[in-house]
């Protein structure tokens, strides 16, 4: 195909301390860089979710044709927006039309995926990943997100035209501080060792 898919990242090539890394969205690891050479740091493991290397070089596909097959398919797709911290690394990834956030513990190499978070910082409410996980930057142990002014208010809303208690007073003062020209708020995790 002449056609190209192109993902709005600009994470794919980290360093974490002296260490360069490097990923793509459709392949199966990270990679570490050196001078001369490019080794396997974390691999993907091969599953029934690993995108087929024919499916993903298919040359009959025309742009439209393979989002379909991957919005279809029964694997993972577009890995991306990925961080490493000290234990951690994170990142999201697509699988059918759903968009997941990924956590590799580095410990143990043990993997979870979350289609829901759990947000007991600033809305306590569980929200689907895609309205809440909009990533800035991880400095060593310190994750950093950003939540914007419309997806706080919008669950404030909900909240008040629900009758709900919509928080604590700091929340409240916070949405009665913000208007459409305010930032986005940063949320800050703090990996435990």
């Amino acid at each position: 195909s002449s056609e190209y898919i192109s993902f709005d990242q600009s994470d794919c090539l980290y360093r974490v301390q002296d260490e360069i890394y490097y990923y793509e969205v459709f392949r199966n690891g990270i990679c570490r860089l050196s001078a001369n050479d490019m080794t396997g740091y974390i691999a993907f493991k091969q599953n029934e979710y690993t995108f087929p290397e024919k499916e993903l070089y298919n040359e009959d596909h025309t742009f439209q044709s393979f989002i379909d097959v991957c919005e279809n398919s029964p694997f993972i797709w577009a890995h991306r927006n990925l961080f490493e911290g000290e234990r951690f690394v994170s990142s999201t990834y697509m699988y059918k039309k759903e968009l997941f956030w990924n956590i590799i513990d580095k410990s143990d190499y043990s993997v979870h995926s979350y289609k829901w978070v759990y947000d007991d910082l600033i809305l306590n409410e569980v929200v689907p990943v895609e309205d809440y996980l909009y990533r800035a930057n991880v400095q060593e142990n310190i994750h950093y997100y950003t939540l914007s002014f419309y997806d706080f208010d919008r669950i404030m809303q909900l909240k008040k035209k629900c009758k709900k208690s919509v928080g604590e007073k700091w929340m409240v003062k916070l949405d009665d501080m913000l208007d459409e020209n305010s930032n986005d708020i940063i949320v800050c995790f703090y990996e435990k060792k």
